[in-house]
């Protein structure tokens, strides 16, 4: 098996102003089946919504998951606050937030790109599994490149729901 790490930290980010622009947003937005989004794209009914699911089954057939670079446009409460800032940088489309509930966890799956992950709020008891590299944490405070192309999922152990600004990138970072 080759050396891999799956999970890297690219940099620290203020977590204050970062948690005080989180917690100025998060009530303000709507939220479904616990994500809300970042970008939207021009044909979105919803901005905070439509983002969140997947376009019909025949956009999909026929584009994949390219669709997912339409989602470029900024929603307006994330303007000018240090997410979009870290999320421009990176090339980030298609941003949700995310939350997981405690003592719970994603199916085994891959992704067809790497995606930049932002930790909210990331108790211990929160890691990343890999298939063939075991258990990552991330921290809130830092921005981290995820290879979410390998086989993954994501558990929630914690006594608080873990919430984290996740979006593609296709930087190989």
């Amino acid at each position: 098996m080759e050396t891999m790490i799956p999970v890297k930290k690219l940099q620290s980010i203020d977590v204050n102003r970062l948690m005080s622009e989180w917690n100025d947003i998060k009530d303000k937005v709507s939220w479904k089946d616990g994500q809300t989004a970042v970008h939207y794209r021009e044909q979105c009914r919803d901005r905070h919504l439509d983002p969140c699911g997947w376009p019909d089954p025949e956009e999909f057939k026929r584009r994949g998951g390219e669709f997912q670079k339409d989602f470029v446009l900024v929603n307006d409460e994330y303007k000018g606050s240090i997410i979009e800032q870290v999320l421009n940088e990176y090339q980030v489309y298609r941003a949700r937030v995310m939350t997981r509930q405690p003592n719970s966890c994603y199916r085994w799956h891959k992704d067809n790109t790497w995606r930049i992950h932002i930790p909210l709020v990331s108790e211990y008891g929160n890691f990343f599994a890999f298939e063939e590299y075991g258990l990552y944490r991330m921290e809130p405070g830092h921005v981290y490149t995820v290879n979410t192309t390998l086989m993954h999922t994501f558990f929630n152990g914690s006594k608080s729901d873990r919430t984290h600004i996740v979006g593609p990138t296709d930087l190989l970072l």
